[in-house]
């Protein structure tokens, strides 16, 4: 009898999905250099938000894309006006020279169950 409780209570949990109240937003990291392939860079949202959001996705992008840089970013922490992130340089083992960077970021506020 316990397996096919346990199947039924399996089946029933797939038909909820998180969603979430969410802001997206594009920010400027100006005029950006770094020495090493890594940086840690605090990025405004440049909005004024009731409480500090769940969590954040985000990339980066050179400003000008007729550079050949390519980056990654890793959100570190998230605060209520802003997130510290990571760049990491991933087309060379290198650091840049100043350059200013694109930030793309959803901030996701409140998650919940639905039906």
């Amino acid at each position: 009898m316990y397996p096919v409780i346990k199947v039924i209570i399996a089946l029933f949990s797939l038909n909820y999905f998180v969603t979430g109240e969410y802001s997206r937003g594009t920010s400027k990291v100006g005029n950006s250099s770094s020495t090493a392939a890594r940086k840690l860079v605090n990025v405004a949202y440049m909005k004024c938000f009731d409480e500090v959001p769940n969590y954040v996705k985000a990339t980066v992008e050179s400003t000008d894309p007729s550079l050949p840089h390519q980056f990654n970013l890793t959100v570190k922490q998230v605060e209520k006006y802003s997130f510290l992130a990571e760049i990491l340089r991933t087309d060379l083992d290198s650091g840049w020279e100043e350059l200013s960077l694109t930030v793309h970021w959803t901030a996701v506020m409140k998650a919940g169950r639905v039906n």
